[in-house]
């Protein structure tokens, strides 16, 4: 895929405060930062469209930074996030604002601890989601003309939160409504139903990213 990754920003996030993630301030400031800078180039800048970054955002969900390669772990387990890191900057301390993935992801794209998103949730619950006048960065990035696309692999990062609000594809296929509903109605889950694989959604990435090669997207 000829894509230029000079003009990329890959930012890796934890889902549960396990790992050690590539951030150590304060969630908004951080988010506060990449909108204002991007917000400089494209409007006071004169940027052009061509000239914005693309923003690759991956979270991997219970890992251990303790036992990733880049991080000092003697198994080579991450050769291709330690390439990245080689690369780019990696910090070694920061802190996942809740132990429980969709909390933690509504910190991920609004910016605000959770006290101030106001999501909570614990495992398979259905009846919280992230408030619809709390703003995300992705609805940030559409209004700077931003392609939004979201490829998800397990029901914690899911619709079922209100994490697809300002993605204009959300691509969530192992989800099952119905019958037989990944998470029913009372707040079991189906865990067999609740994922898919890596590769499963990288099928799925990777042609949407082809696609978009030559526009600016999230």
């Amino acid at each position: 895929m000829n894509l230029d990754w000079k003009k990329f920003l890959l930012v890796f996030g934890p889902g549960r405060m396990y790992i050690t993630a590539y951030l150590n301030r304060d969630l908004a400031s951080i988010l506060r930062s990449v909108l204002m800078a991007l917000a400089a180039m494209f409007v006071l800048g004169g940027c052009r469209a061509s000239d914005k970054p693309n923003i690759i955002f991956i979270t991997i969900d219970t890992t251990r930074a303790d036992h990733l390669s880049g991080y000092g772990y003697p198994i080579r387990t991450t050769p291709n996030i330690d390439r990245i890191a080689e690369k780019g900057v990696r910090f070694d301390f920061a802190i996942a604002q809740s132990s429980t993935t969709p909390v933690s992801c509504a910190s991920q794209l609004t910016g605000r601890y959770p006290y101030h998103h106001g999501l909570r949730s614990m495992h398979g619950h259905l009846k919280n989601r992230l408030p619809e006048n709390i703003p995300t960065i992705q609805q940030e990035l559409q209004k700077l003309n931003y392609r939004t696309a979201a490829f998800v692999s397990a029901y914690p990062a899911s619709s079922v939160y209100g994490f697809s609000r300002g993605f204009d594809l959300f691509n969530e296929e192992f989800l099952v409504q119905g019958r037989n509903a990944t998470i029913t109605i009372d707040g079991r889950v189906e865990t067999g139903r609740s994922q898919r694989t890596a590769a499963e959604t990288q099928e799925r990435v990777l042609p949407w990213l082809r696609k978009n090669a030559g526009k600016t997207f999230f």
